[in-house]
């Protein structure tokens, strides 16, 4: 039987602390990512690594607390596309990181809110007000003279960073409709699993071991909460 999931709870001040929180520790994630690009390693195998210690982590500290329970979920297909988000956006942002320099991709990224406020509406059912409408204008503006589509600047890695950007902005709206739905650890569980079960199939084709000791070092901030 699992245990009883907290409601939907409306507090903005705690939600945008642990947002900023969370938006901090993902700066490591890019980092790591960027380096280990930048050494030769494979795409796959650094998202494999990325979920890998994710679910090992999470494997060893919540199953002597939670044991069972922690797999229970009430709605499989809503967690099972929320991992395939959280996949699809790791992809496209870590792939765009090969060709692109971080200032891009991070502000590529950073544009998935405008994303979550304009799926709001038809997702969630929430009011977007003509404020709203206008920023979000004003921001897609930004994001076209970022990435100068026709010019000779333009990169076409820079489409994978917008589509990673939406990915994760899905990926929000999913996690706000599994909001008192299932535990938060429930969604980790299935969010990095997915991902892992997905990735390790192309992981191994050409793996490349690290060969410096910055390069290990990078893998421990390849886990953050998803």
């Amino acid at each position: 039987m699992a245990r009883p999931v907290a409601g939907l709870e409306e507090n903005a001040s705690k939600g945008i602390l642990l947002l900023l929180v969370a938006q901090s520790i993902l700066v490591f994630l890019d980092i790591s990512a960027k380096w280990l690009s930048g050494t030769g390693m494979p795409t796959s195998e650094i998202i494999f690594v990325r979920y890998g210690v994710h679910v090992a982590l999470l494997l060893a500290i919540f199953v002597p607390l939670r044991g069972r329970d922690m797999f229970v979920t009430r709605n499989w297909k809503l967690e099972v596309a929320r991992g395939l988000c959280l996949l699809g956006t790791t992809g496209g942002n870590f792939l765009a990181m090969r060709y692109l320099p971080l200032t891009v991709t991070g502000a590529l990224i950073f544009s998935s809110p405008l994303m979550v406020c304009a799926l709001s509406g038809p997702m969630l059912g929430e009011k977007v007000g003509w404020r709203r409408w206008m920023a979000i204008g004003a921001g897609f503006i930004g994001i076209l003279i970022i990435v100068r589509p026709g010019t000779e600047a333009f990169h076409p890695a820079a489409l994978l960073g917008i589509g990673a950007a939406f990915f994760i902005a899905l990926f929000s709206i999913l996690t706000r409709k599994l909001a008192g739905v299932d535990t938060a650890v429930t969604q980790q569980v299935y969010a990095g699993g997915t991902a892992l079960l997905l990735v390790t199939p192309i992981a191994f084709t050409d793996w490349v071991w690290p060969t410096q000791t910055a390069s290990w070092l990078a893998f421990l901030p390849q886990a953050p909460p998803a």
